[in-house]
């Protein structure tokens, strides 16, 4: 089941705000603290907290506690209201989370007084996937021990994409994986001891000898052989791009697409210049593969104030894109130190 709604209401720093999303690949663009992060990971947390509770054949009191404990560990808040937006002016109300299937079914969730309750549903949770911005694969090893007796500052997207990366590679894993390795240039593979290695060029590195950025994709491949990514999955990614040079990003946008058009559905929040321009171009070409691609901008009015948030089909239909307009004052300010070059040697 793809997601096709998310409204906010008192959440962070969104006072009342409602996503539409597409079946295929949704960007999220926006300055730093205008909420990407927190709308991937509320999105996640509410799915892992309903998948468990599935799993679980779980009351509705566990799943409610379920859920809170994936807010709770995903975001790090000190306590559970802190993730209310303005708990003081209307406490009465708390915050309000609303998840929308592709065949009609809620997930209603209401967060006050540090618990969250949510009533009877039909939501059949996909399978959620979050791949973060810092890089997983060369902590790994030894990571979920350390997770699970010590206090430390990762959040739960770490751990669970860490025990998502230990499962057994298929017999048969799909088609699809032979287009990411041939990016990443290599296969991934975990010996004995947890510590993973990619295989490149006839030679094996570890992984943590690899760049940052090709182990980002390696944890794609992964997850893919492992079948842990597979059609039907919801993947989250935040910044992709994240140590990635502009040669790379076009084939990481290329395999996002594949990815899609196979039938995963996937949420970015990105600043990227390349990587959100190329998505755009390819949905506004229609060159194949065809994907249905939608584009987020969050932003304030004035400083302070809550997130809107602004639709479009391409980055074109947006009228606030601080990735462009970033770009345009570079252009700008190389013009004016230009001029200024010529009138000086005049």
């Amino acid at each position: 089941m793809a997601l096709t709604r998310l409204k906010l209401n008192q959440f962070t720093v969104f006072d009342d705000a409602e996503f539409e999303f597409c079946s295929g690949i949704n960007v999220f663009i926006g300055k730093n603290s205008t909420g990407k992060s927190h709308a991937l990971k509320v999105m996640y947390a509410l799915l892992r907290g309903l998948k468990q509770s599935s799993e679980e054949q779980a009351s509705e009191s566990r799943r409610d506690k379920l859920i809170a404990e994936r807010l709770t560990r995903i975001f790090l808040p000190d306590e559970l209201d802190r993730l209310i937006r303005r708990p003081s002016l209307e406490p009465e109300r708390g915050a309000e989370l609303l998840l929308t299937g592709d065949n009609g079914s809620d997930a209603a969730v209401i967060l006050k007084d540090g618990i969250t309750t949510m009533g009877p549903t039909t939501f059949q949770p996909p399978t959620p996937l979050y791949i973060p911005s810092r890089d997983v694969l060369a902590i790994s090893e030894g990571f979920i021990r350390l997770y699970e007796k010590r206090e430390i500052s990762f959040d739960e997207t770490y751990v669970d994409l860490c025990r998502a990366l230990e499962d057994v590679p298929l017999r048969q894993p799909p088609e699809i994986l032979g287009q990411i390795e041939s990016v990443l240039g290599g296969k991934v593979e975990q010996k004995q001891g947890g510590r993973f290695y990619i295989k490149m060029g006839g030679e094996e590195f570890e992984a943590h000898l690899v760049g940052e950025g090709l182990r980002k994709i390696a944890i794609v491949v992964r997850l893919i052989a492992n079948g842990v990514l597979t059609k039907g999955s919801v993947l989250f990614w935040d910044e992709p791009e994240a140590g990635l040079n502009p040669q790379m990003i076009a084939e990481v946008s290329g395999f996002i697409r594949g990815l899609a058009a196979w039938g995963v559905q996937i949420f970015i929040a990105t600043h990227d210049y390349l990587l959100s321009n190329r998505l755009s171009l390819a949905a506004g070409s229609g060159v194949a593969p065809q994907v249905p691609t939608r584009f987020f901008s969050l932003h304030r009015a004035a400083a302070n104030d809550p997130i809107e948030v602004e639709e479009g089909s391409t980055l074109e239909e947006l009228q606030n894109n601080p990735i462009v307009r970033a770009h345009a004052e570079y252009y700008a300010y190389q013009r004016k130190l230009f001029a200024q070059g010529n009138g000086a040697g005049t």
